[in-house]
């Protein structure tokens, strides 16, 4: 059975941190854990606003926010070599959504 582990990353030193916690007890486990790192951006709170934009704009601005919370906890993990696989969505809850999704075992 792989443990798998799940990172929830807001880009906050929190998100650093999860990831230096992660490198530094990999020893602990028996074999390769899968890692996933996940970031939810949260859902525009005025639906008019995006008529104004256009849709493509608050994904592409989405997308930025959440590549750049990715970010933190992906650097450290490339650091030390450790694979990953990294993932983001727009509303909901993650530890309801995601991590049953991934069947993780650890959210940090």
């Amino acid at each position: 059975m792989t443990l798998r582990i799940l990172i929830a990353a807001d880009g906050s030193p929190y998100t650093r941190a999860a990831a230096d916690y992660i490198v530094a007890k990999l020893g602990w486990f028996a074999g390769q854990p899968e890692i996933h790192i996940v970031n939810v951006q949260p859902p525009l709170p005025y639906p008019r606003a995006q008529a104004v934009v256009g849709k493509a704009a608050v994904l592409d601005f989405q997308r930025e926010e959440a590549e750049a919370a990715l970010a933190v906890a992906r650097s450290r993990l490339e650091e030390a070599h450790v694979p990953f696989r990294s993932a983001w969505r727009v509303g909901g809850s993650l530890k309801s959504g995601f991590s049953g999704a991934v069947g993780a075992c650890l959210v940090r």
